[in-house]
């Protein structure tokens, strides 16, 4: 009878020693009824599951038990309104800085962010993420799509490789000052160029260059004569001749007179047609030789000329306005 009370008492110290280590919560023990001596290992099991469960993310060890978070086991919110507390009730604390609460409200924007400061201030992750890529200049390896306004307010905007062309498909609408100072004019920036001398396709002139060289050539312009070197000849060095059929390299004038008494003349220009047949002008010298007949028609480049007389010769004379002669056809 000693020996089976031994054992027994040995099974429930074994058993109150296990409940003691390895203590697991059991929401149902101690059951109604149950003798104290019973209980005790029961409720010292679970104390001891709880401890375990509360350790797990907050300082509840055996030394001290302030129930501060652990760093590093924070958990994210979830909910429409900015924590303003621990999910424990506590104040945020500098170890609670990165705690991320994800915005549930669909009225606004849906999008997580990030504890940065313990009054407490609530920071989108999104814009966290470009104050660092700006911040420390890091890459995008890959095309960077925003569909909202890309803000930049006090850092700059820079592209510095070669190839790194900003293209921009809508509007592009500068309200502060554009300087062309800082420009590269080898790039398709603005000259200061007043002379236009590189005749360029693909750069933009100053203000100030344009107007400098609008004023420069309506200066040489007003000691300059338009008109060329009147002549007889025509491009080959032949003598105007009536009858012949000419080609205007320019704009000009037609001036001659009938050389025989009494003979008509007749000038013909047609602006197409190889064969001139429309008369422009015609008289008649009723005086002596070379004092009537006289004429001087207008002609512009590339129209086809032709004098003919009822009898002799006719002197011909033209006039270009600007460089170019007759070509005979």
């Amino acid at each position: 009878m000693k020996t089976l009370k031994r054992a027994c008492a040995c099974f429930v110290i074994v058993l109150f020693i296990t409940a003691i280590a390895y203590g697991v919560w059991d929401k149902d023990k101690p059951a109604a009824g149950t003798s104290l001596r019973s209980s005790n290992p029961e409720i010292l099991a679970n104390n001891t599951a709880l401890q375990t469960a509360i350790d797990a993310e907050h300082d509840f060890g055996d030394s001290t038990q302030t129930g501060s978070h652990t760093p590093g086991s924070a958990r994210a919110f979830f909910q429409d309104a900015a924590p303003t507390t621990q999910i424990d009730g506590h104040g945020f604390a500098q170890t609670d800085l990165g705690s991320l609460w994800f915005d549930t409200d669909s009225s606004i924007d849906n999008q997580f962010h990030v504890l940065t400061a313990t009054t407490p201030t609530w920071t989108p992750v999104s814009t966290e993420i470009m104050a660092f890529m700006l911040a420390s200049g890091r890459v995008f390896g890959s095309t960077l799509g925003v569909t909202g306004d890309f803000a930049v307010n006090t850092n700059k905007f820079q592209v510095t490789a070669a190839s790194g062309n900003t293209l921009v498909a809508g509007t592009l609408d500068v309200t502060g000052n554009i300087d062309p100072t800082t420009y590269e004019t080898t790039n398709g920036g603005f000259l200061d160029e007043d002379n236009m001398a590189s005749d360029a396709a693909d750069k933009v002139a100053s203000q100030q260059s344009i107007k400098a060289y609008a004023e420069a050539a309506l200066a040489t312009q007003a000691t300059a004569s338009i008109f060329g070197t009147r002549t007889t000849l025509d491009t080959v060095a032949g003598t105007l001749a009536v009858t012949s059929i000419y080609r205007a390299q320019c704009d000009g004038f037609l001036v001659g007179y009938a050389g025989a008494q009494n003979a008509y003349v007749v000038v013909y220009v047609e602006p197409s047609d190889t064969s001139p047949d429309t008369a422009l002008y015609k008289d008649r010298n009723y005086g002596e030789q070379g004092t009537g007949g006289g004429f001087m028609v207008p002609v512009k480049k590339d129209d086809y000329v032709q004098v003919t007389t009822s009898s002799g010769a006719a002197v011909v004379y033209w006039q270009p306005i600007g460089t170019g002669g007759l070509v005979k056809q």
